[in-house]
């Protein structure tokens, strides 16, 4: 009789890794695991006791390879890199980056603590020196929202996004983003301290409003008085 085969809990993980990068966690079955080693059931249920604990197994795997992602060092700013890794990381695993984004799995103290884990990276980073925690988190916020967008556009079959032209909206957004962040964006206006009234209170709210995109506000070519507040609002809504 021959001997029996003998899988340890490492190689079950990395192969029912492999089946849902290939077809994704809902293909995901023991039958199937044990198909791909070549094997029964038995070595499977020898690791885990039911299918749920093998699929939490290699969810926590993927958490963990999205994470080395993300802190990878890429360039020397840490925040860029957190960036930077989850776009390539989308490129590398596609599937594995729908699965994250979809997942049951993820409570949100492990959401939470992968944040906490990412604020002190950005802490520690010297283009965001003098930035608070708070203000880091809200910074790492924003960046996140736009993050996924470029990565939702990038799975997209029919996109005309490329991975470089996303890293490149990438960094010149967190650009933009940090700017707004390190200093006193009204202020920067030169002639805002002149404005008021009805007038100053259109470009509050197109400032506000494009926090995010940080368009140059010394760019606008207008004129800056409470007579033509309505041709200011009609050349601010057209940007």
């Amino acid at each position: 009789m021959p001997p029996k085969v003998q899988f340890s809990k490492e190689q079950i993980i990395e192969t029912a890794l492999d089946i849902a990068r290939e077809t994704g966690i809902a293909s995901l079955t023991v039958r199937k695991v044990a198909s791909s080693l070549g094997c029964s059931v038995a070595p499977i249920y020898v690791n885990f006791r039911k299918s749920e604990e093998l699929i939490e197994a290699v969810m926590d795997r993927i958490k963990k390879l999205s994470w080395e992602y993300s802190t990878g060092s890429y360039t020397d700013i840490g925040f860029f890199n957190i960036g930077i890794g989850q776009l390539l990381f989308v490129r590398d695993n596609p599937r594995l980056f729908l699965e994250l984004v979809n997942s049951d799995y993820i409570c949100s103290d492990m959401e939470k603590d992968v944040e906490q884990q990412m604020v002190d990276i950005m802490m520690k980073d010297e283009m965001l020196d003098g930035l608070s925690r708070e203000e880091n988190r809200n910074l790492l916020l924003k960046m996140s929202v736009f993050t996924n967008g470029l990565s939702l556009e990038l799975l997209k079959c029919n996109s005309s996004l490329s991975l470089d032209e996303a890293l490149s909206l990438l960094e010149e957004t967190a650009h933009q983003l940090i700017h707004s962040y390190k200093s006193n964006f009204k202020e920067s206006f030169s002639p805002y301290e002149h404005i008021d009234g009805e007038a100053r209170e259109l470009i509050d709210e197109f400032i506000d409003r494009n926090t995010l995109n940080m368009r140059p506000v010394k760019m606008l070519k207008l004129n800056l008085t409470e007579s033509n507040a309505k041709e200011i609002s009609h050349e601010i809504n057209s940007l």
